[in-house]
């Protein structure tokens, strides 16, 4: 690790600590005996350096241990987690998808690619009304031009456009995903495990979070009920303007209005599972999407119970792919590292708590040549 480089990582993480305890530069100043704060700010713009002796004591003053302030692989930043219940633990899958996260900003920076700086944002706030951000929603399908079944063009999109990466993880049972910032990637993490029209719910609301998170910052744990209405009190408020923001940008009003007016009205039920797979969303997606557009009265009849949902038609629960595991981006710089010697293959199966001989056949069903693997078996 060039010099330059540790003292970067060391201003981020003295400032980043700093703040998170909510101390002024001052405050650190006093604390650890330098004269003025400008010592602490010098230190922040990296100007000056940082003596192993100092970096203990600050570590002592902002609770973290000696290598949090040296370590490019430990992820500073906040998640912010989608699970289905309260009493998921995720302790143990959290370290492994913050280890996967700030590899893929380190192995970028190994590189010398830099994150898009352009940032596309939603200007929304906690009193912005449903009806807002389901028009936003809608004047992002046509401005993003997603076609009459937004989700098979989102996650393109998301990537080319958007510039923002989705990392497809191996997340346990319960965990759906997640979004992150770290400096100036943006990063929204999938989980493999579930089936398609989750996944595609998943990537409209992380996306929503991503492009509000100055404003409306998400809570570090997201709880989802499929069965439930996205207007539930419980439910914090930028999680049902995420919810709202997503069930619009799946299922526009405009598209969606034309299928509702020539429904076969005989049956809604089997209406409303095949428009859903058609749409490439959940049934009780739909049905709550309908219900919030008025159509209340003519949904009354319809049992939620037979409706196509996560856990009750098997068929569309299909097994994960792994060899859509991380990204083609991801992969692309994981070979590229380990080409160039920049990051060994032991230290990378540490990093991403795999076996060495499966990152390199990810890196090969990816389509990607590895002329490192090559140059192994010479």
């Amino acid at each position: 690790m060039k010099r330059n480089d540790v003292r970067s990582i060391i201003a981020r993480r003295f400032a980043s600590a700093r703040m998170a305890l909510g101390l002024s530069q001052e405050d650190v100043a006093a604390k650890m005996g330098f004269k003025d704060r400008q010592i602490v700010s010098n230190i922040e713009s990296e100007k000056r350096s940082v003596s192993a002796e100092e970096l203990i004591l600050a570590g002592q003053i902002f609770n973290k241990p000696y290598m949090y302030f040296m370590d490019p692989y430990i992820l500073d930043e906040k998640i912010s987690w989608r699970t289905d219940g309260q009493n998921v633990d995720i302790t143990e899958f959290k370290k492994k998808a913050e280890n996967i996260l700030a590899s893929y900003v380190r192995f970028a920076d190994l590189l010398g690619k830099t994150a898009n700086p352009i940032e596309y944002c939603l200007q929304v706030n906690k009193k912005t009304s449903y009806e807002a951000v389901s028009s936003m929603a809608d004047t992002l399908v046509n401005e993003w031009r997603l076609g009459n079944i937004p989700a098979e063009n989102l996650y393109q999109n998301v990537k080319d456009n958007l510039k923002i990466e989705i990392l497809n993880l191996d997340c346990p049972e319960k965990v759906s995903g997640g979004a992150c910032r770290i400096d100036n990637y943006r990063i929204i993490f999938i989980s493999i495990n579930e089936p398609y029209y989750r996944r595609n719910f998943n990537l409209a609301h992380e996306l929503f979070h991503i492009l509000t998170w100055n404003q409306l910052e998400p809570r570090e744990l997201d709880f989802y009920n499929e069965l439930e209405d996205d207007n539930i009190k419980h439910k914090p408020r930028e999680e049902q303007l995420a919810d709202r923001f997503a069930s619009a940008l799946l299922m526009p009003t405009g598209i969606l209005t034309k299928l509702w007016e020539n429904r076969n009205k005989s049956n809604i039920t089997e209406w409303l599972n095949t428009t859903a797979e058609t749409l490439r969303v959940a049934a009780i997606a739909l049905y709550w999407r309908l219900y919030n557009m008025g159509c209340s009265v003519e949904l009354a009849t319809v049992n939620k119970g037979e409706l196509s949902c996560y856990g009750k038609d098997k068929s569309m629960i299909h097994e994960p792919d792994q060899s859509k595991m991380l990204s083609d981006t991801f992969l692309e710089n994981i070979n590229d590292v380990l080409e160039k010697g920049l990051v060994s293959i032991k230290k990378m199966s540490d990093l991403l708590d795999m076996p060495e001989d499966d990152i390199l056949d990810m890196i090969q069903k990816h389509g990607k040549q590895s002329s490192y693997e090559r140059q192994r078996q010479a």
